[in-house]
Order: structure tokens, then sequence, then C-alpha cells
């Protein structure tokens, strides 16, 4: 046997150490190489806003085209999953309206100018759109909520979405014809058929009233009767848009003084 002492002692091998090289001055430097591939930029990715916005527009569009195909059977059929659409509906029929007045004002007051040698002309947007605007939407949300309070009346089971999304479903013809009421203002077509159109709108407006009370009150006999229900939305409606409407004419006419 081999004596303790006569084992000789394994050395570990040397390793050599790695050769830097250089730095030479005037070139860039190389890049540290890792392990893992950089992985490219991916660009090109859709953004999940914008899609989810085109997706609500391809909705509404397809929406709005059902009904005016076929307001009574679409209409009916609308609950408050629909409160979006009814909103934005109400949203074009108050916005529309005041765009239509301002621009045959703009091109009335234009002829006038005009005649006496001047092309300046000042309509204030925040008088003739956004004001008007703002208080027509509240008009039409206070019409909603008189509309389910008299529902109410009549012992219907509903809410306020549900109205706001069958109302505003319903007003699609009106704000339809508001709608051509601002493109033929804008291309300057005559004023008396801009004029006839305005009316037809606000007329299928009052319509979209009458259904949207008759279609919740249909399937209950009990509670308030429906031609009082009517009656009761109506007076509401003639209320309101004779204390709103005050506030827009005077918007109007203020903004007219303010040219002179």
């Amino acid at each position: 046997m081999n004596k303790p002492s006569d084992v000789v002692p394994v050395q570990p091998p040397i390793q050599q150490p790695q050769q830097v090289p250089p730095v030479q001055y005037g070139q860039p430097a190389q890049p540290i190489q890792s392990g893992q591939p950089a992985q490219p930029i991916q660009s090109g990715q859709p953004n999940p806003q914008m899609e989810q916005i085109k997706k609500s527009a391809t909705d509404y569009f397809s929406f709005f085209i059902q009904m005016l195909k076929a307001p009574v059977r679409t209409g009916q059929q609308t609950n408050a999953g629909q409160m979006v659409n009814g909103l934005i509906t109400m949203i074009v029929f108050s916005l529309m309206l005041p765009l239509t007045i301002y621009f045959e004002l703009r091109q009335a007051f234009k002829d006038v100018y005009s005649f006496f040698g001047s092309n300046t002309i000042n309509l204030p947007a925040g008088d003739y759109i956004f004001k008007p605007f703002f208080v027509l939407i509240i008009a039409v949300l206070l019409v909603t909520a008189i509309m389910l309070l008299v529902l109410k009346l009549g012992r219907v089971v509903t809410n306020f979405k549900e109205v706001i999304a069958r109302f505003g479903a319903l007003m699609v013809p009106a704000a339809a014809l508001f709608t051509i009421s601002f493109l033929f203002a804008l291309i300057k077509i005559d004023v008396d058929l801009i004029g006839w159109l305005t009316m037809l709108g606000f007329f299928s407006w009052l319509v979209a009233i009458c259904y949207t009370i008759y279609s919740f009150k249909k399937d209950q006999p009990d509670g308030l009767d429906t031609f009082y229900c009517l009656l009761l939305t109506f007076i509401g409606s003639f209320i309101v848009f004779a204390i709103f409407g005050d506030s827009i004419l005077s918007s109007f006419f203020g903004g007219i003084e303010r040219l002179y």
C-alpha cells in the first residue's frame, strides 16, 4: 500500500484569461453579445382602443340601418343592452338641428353682408351650436324621465336604461331627417326643403314618443290607461320645451345682437 505521504495532489488546469480587444478610439463600441437573441420590435399591431371604437361604430351603423328599415319591429325588441345606441341617437338628434340652423343663418348673413360689400362673418359657434346642443340633449333626457315616471303610473316594470334604449331607437328616423337637413344646409339646398324636412323630423320625434309609451304599455292593462300616459307625457314635454326653448331662442338672438 502507498503511504499517505506518497499521494501526489492533482492540480486543477490553469484557465487562460480572455483576451480583451483593445479599444480603438474614433470607432463605435461593439455591442455586448448576450445569450439570448434580440427580439425584433413588432410594429403594426392594432390599437385595442381604436379597434373598440371601430367595432362600436360598425355596430351602431348596423343598428341605425335596421331601425330605418323597420322602426316598429326593431324598436320594440330593444332593451337596456342597447342603451349606448339610444344615447348616440339622442346626441345626433340634438346636434344636427343646431348645426342646420347655424349653416342656414351663416348663408343668410353672408348674402346680406355681401350686398353691403362685406364678406366678414363671425357667427359664434358657442351661441349657435354648443349651447343649443346641451340644452336640447338635457330636454330630451328630461322627456325620457317623464316617460319613465308615466310608465310607472301605468304599472309598467321597466327602468331608465331600457326607456332610453327604446326611445332612442325609435328616434332614429327623426335623427336621420335632421341629418339630411344638415347636409342640405351644408351644400346650400333650398331653405324651404330644409324647413319641411326639419318639421317632418319633429313630427317623427313625436311619433317616437307615442310608440315608446305604447310599446311598454300594450302588455300591461292595469294602472294608468295608455291614453292618459300619452297625455301626461305630452303635457310634461310641452312644459320642458317651453322652459328650455326660451333658453335656446335667447342664445340665438344673443348671438345675432353681437353681430351688430
